[in-house]
């Protein structure tokens, strides 16, 4: 809700009607009104029965039914093929996915605009313009990047980010295609989440920014993105961070310890991938569904491996695990149907369920132990293992199972 006393007080009518098929409705206090939607529900059919045809041009007047257009409402213009809209001199807010998916080219921001949804203009592909009028106190544009002081809002282009930002917002980027490189300087302290998805012609990242974290999907979706570089403050890749990005090759950085779940996930043209010592934790389905990795070599110093990590990955022949791994999750290889064998050292003390379901029945697996730890379970390899286990030796398991690749993978 928006205060009274950002309420503007109009006297003159505003003479240019709202353009057919916007929606108004009054704020809950009755002294305003906000824009609803823009749809063809309320237009006459045409002559032929058709749906009637949204106009692609709108105007949103500064006054309806005598009191002033204050807000326009979550998703109010989402996937809309407008191509030019006027917003009123009343506004005072833009509301969450605003715009969500419009094909707008160009919004210039009121002078009395004071709040807009770090997400309004998301999926906006075609935007490629903002500006904002003189005299408006919270918002600016410096080059391709609306500004709300320190903190970039919204980027719809190319451009040095300026030394004194120090915040780039929650989908500040997302859906933009007319970014194809970034360079985030060290002044930036603060990344949101989604900030670079979905920008499909995005090639190139680096990222200098003093944050211990990639955020949440930073660069999920970016499915031409080719190099990263990142800082040597940065220890963890986030949920989704890279999921669905275009790397052919990558080498995680020796000073990352995390790569949390989804990291890298459905990197479908990935077909080499490094590791440097210093990583310890692999979460759940980081590397699912990479098809076209065939050899992983993990780094000593790793410890954990999650659910489905590396599941789905179809052209996986050779895993090599150190021996400092203890925890390797259920599924973490499910359906990676090429690989031939593995050698599970001793230090692995917990093994979740149908960890290599789905291999070839060719597979063998060979184990630094005589005996079975404690917390394996038994059905890790899609059956028992105790009596092909033979004392004081290292044992060699063969895989004869007839494995039943529709059954859906259990949970951890």
């Amino acid at each position: 809700a928006i205060p009274d006393e950002y309420i503007p007080v109009i006297d003159v009518h505003d003479p240019t009607p709202a353009t057919e098929g916007l929606s108004f409705v009054l704020n809950d206090a009755g002294t305003a009104y906000v824009v609803l939607a823009y749809t063809n529900h309320k237009l006459p059919p045409a002559p032929d029965q058709s749906a009637a045809v949204l106009a692609t041009e709108v105007y949103i007047p500064y006054s309806y039914n005598g009191l002033p257009v204050v807000s326009i409402a979550n998703a109010a213009f989402a996937e809309t093929a407008i191509t030019s809209i006027t917003l009123p001199k009343t506004l005072v807010a833009i509301g969450e996915k605003a715009f969500f998916g419009s094909s707008v080219p160009a919004v210039n921001i009121p002078a009395s605009v004071l709040h807009i949804a770090d997400d309004a203009f998301i999926e906006c592909n075609a935007l490629a313009s903002i500006t904002v009028e003189s005299g408006n106190t919270r918002y600016t544009v410096d080059g391709n990047y609306l500004v709300d002081g320190a903190a970039i809002r919204r980027g719809f282009g190319n451009g040095e980010i300026p030394s004194y930002i120090t915040e780039i917002g929650d989908n500040a980027f997302k859906g933009c295609d007319a970014i194809t490189s970034v360079t985030i300087p060290a002044s930036v302290t603060k990344i949101g989440d989604a900030a670079f998805a979905s920008c499909r012609n995005l090639t190139e990242a680096v990222v200098d920014a003093s944050v211990s974290a990639l955020p949440n999907n930073m660069f999920d979706g970016c499915s031409s993105l080719a190099s990263v570089t990142l800082s040597d403050s940065i220890s963890t890749i986030s949920f989704a961070a890279f999921r669905g990005t275009g790397f052919t090759s990558y080498t995680v950085p020796s000073g990352i310890t995390a790569i949390e779940s989804s990291a890298f996930a459905e990197c479908s043209a990935m077909t080499e991938l490094n590791f440097s010592l210093g990583l310890v934790k692999i979460g759940g389905s980081a590397f699912q569904n990479c098809i076209r990795l065939t050899s992983v070599i993990l780094p000593s110093g790793l410890n954990y491996i999650g659910a489905y990590a590396f599941s789905g990955c179809l052209g996986l022949t050779t895993v090599k695990f150190p021996n400092t791994v203890q925890t390797i999750c259920s599924g973490a290889f499910y359906g990676c149907e090429r690989l031939q064998s593995v050698h599970i050292p001793k230090s692995v003390t917990v093994m979740g369920t149908c960890v290599f379901y789905g291999v070839d029945a060719t597979f063998s697996v060979s184990i630094e132990t005589s005996y079975v730890p404690t917390k394996w379970v038994t059905n890790w390899d899609v059956r028992l293992v105790e009596n092909a286990l033979e004392s004081g030796k290292i044992a060699t398991v063969a895989h004869r199972v007839t494995l039943h690749k529709s059954v859906t993978p259990p949970t951890e």
